[in-house]
């Protein structure tokens, strides 16, 4: 009851997100239990990250989230949905394999979930992994996994306030 009335009184429209539980299936029984504590004016988006559930039984890696389900309350549609972080940890695949599983993700997040609003975890990192679009391989030299001209294309060509339209064939 003080952050956002703080910042319209002092004319900002900056938006506040609540949230970000690690996947988004279990996010909506979280969100809603923090929404209960909250008016509907005090934020604007309700966030998640997009792994996957950790493997079984090692629960050591986590990749992108290719179950998205839909969340059954409809009071949710009132506000921005985003999924604030998303990557990979499972064992690294510059390949065009990693790059269409992601792809799948994201298409996933945006039909089923109705996202709003895709931010990926790391731009550039220093060892083999999939956590980054950009793996830094020493000084001077740079490797790009397919996830990156993934990435690029969807951050190409769905703009900021797009809304996804519902087609049938």
């Amino acid at each position: 009851d003080y952050l956002k009335p703080t910042l319209l009184k002092r004319n900002f429209t900056t938006k506040v997100i609540i949230g970000e539980t690690g996947n988004w299936n279990v996010a909506q029984g979280y969100l809603a239990a923090t929404s209960l504590f909250l008016k509907e004016n005090d934020f604007d988006i309700y966030a998640s990250h997009g792994y996957s559930f950790p493997d079984f039984p090692r629960f050591k890696t986590v990749t992108y989230n290719t179950l998205v389900i839909a969340w059954a309350d409809a009071a949710f549609y009132k506000k921005e949905r985003w999924i604030t972080e998303a990557s990979a940890t499972d064992e690294y695949d510059p390949t065009i394999n990693k790059g269409i599983e992601m792809a799948n993700s994201i298409i996933k997040f945006l039909v089923k979930g109705h996202v709003n609003g895709y931010v990926f975890w790391c731009s550039a990192i220093n060892v083999l992994r999939n956590e980054g679009l950009i793996v830094v391989r020493g000084n001077d030299s740079y490797t790009f996994p397919k996830v990156y001209d993934v990435y690029g294309q969807f951050t190409r060509h769905i703009k900021q306030g797009n809304i996804r339209a519902k087609a049938y064939t």
